[in-house]
């Protein structure tokens, strides 16, 4: 993204990393008329994110399900944006199946 690239446009290689639900409902009509990104929560693109992303641990919440946190900062500023990550195993493999921004 920081290039002008937009990954989600190779749907194979999205389609890898995100749930069967998530996949389907991002690739539809809804998910794709949304004005803002919702990987980041965000209808802006900071480039700081890039170089300033902190992952927290992954909980467990079943055999099934984890989720993590993930904040991404833009010094100088140090504007935050904190993401709930929510995880699904599928085929034996952690995919992405919601992210949700927290609010303080």
């Amino acid at each position: 993204m920081v290039k002008g690239k937009d990954p989600t446009k190779d749907k194979a290689v999205t389609r890898s990393h995100l749930s069967v639900r998530f996949s389907r409902w991002y690739y539809s009509k809804a998910g794709q008329s949304l004005d803002y990104d919702v990987f980041v929560n965000s209808q802006e693109w900071n480039d700081a994110w890039a170089d300033n992303i902190k992952v927290g641990d992954a909980v467990l919440i079943d055999d099934k399900n984890a989720a993590l946190h993930v904040m991404l900062s833009a010094p100088p500023e140090e504007f935050v944006m904190k993401l709930l990550v929510k995880l699904v195993k599928e085929g034996g493999k952690w995919k992405i199946d919601r992210v949700n921004g927290l609010f303080e």
